[in-house]
């Protein structure tokens, strides 16, 4: 119920993320990339996730370093699943 909420106050601010995660994910499953380009995809995906998170709470006005540490701490947790799993593959 909330997160409908905040979509409806602020549609264009995701809209950047899905538009962001879909460029993401066409680039890394569209064409057959050497490892190493998958993992700057998935680490500039990551610090998109970070910085989009930091810009949207600064936007609605209460971005707090605890909020800033949470956004940090799920980009870097993310990539490093995403990370081992085309490790292991």
């Amino acid at each position: 119920m909330f997160f409908r909420k905040e979509i409806k106050n602020r549609p264009i601010d995701f809209l950047i993320l899905y538009l962001g995660f879909s460029i993401a994910a066409l680039v890394y499953f569209s064409f057959p990339y050497p490892v190493m380009v998958r993992k700057l995809v998935v680490i500039a995906m990551g610090l998109f996730y970070f910085f989009w998170g930091v810009w949207h709470h600064k936007q609605r006005g209460d971005f707090c370093p605890k909020i800033g540490a949470e956004y940090l701490l799920f980009a870097i947790l993310g990539t490093s699943i995403i990370l081992s799993a085309i490790l292991r593959g």
